[in-house]
């Protein structure tokens, strides 16, 4: 972002002082999956809809991390705060 601003005209735009809050990603499990059963093996940590929204949304509480599963296998996930990104190897 510091870069964007820099460019437009601030080229003293420092990068100081931040703070991660949160990790989006997201991958494609290159097969369907059946959520139906997903949903009903997982019960307490998940919510499925069909009829409101079409992903199942998983909700692990630690670390806490949301992950939005499609039948399609495309998978979106959510990490928040930073003891729950300590958790993760990148």
């Amino acid at each position: 972002m510091f870069r964007l601003i820099q460019r437009i005209g601030y080229p003293e735009a420092k990068f100081s002082k931040y703070k991660v809050e949160s990790l989006v990603g997201s991958a494609d499990c290159r097969f369907p999956i059946r959520l139906e059963s997903m949903a009903l093996e997982n019960g307490k940590a998940c919510s499925y809809e069909p009829e409101l929204f079409p992903g199942l949304t998983y909700r692990m509480a630690e670390p806490k991390v949301s992950i939005l599963v499609f039948v399609s296998g495309k998978v979106r996930y959510w990490v928040v705060g930073v003891g729950a990104m300590r958790q993760f190897h990148f």
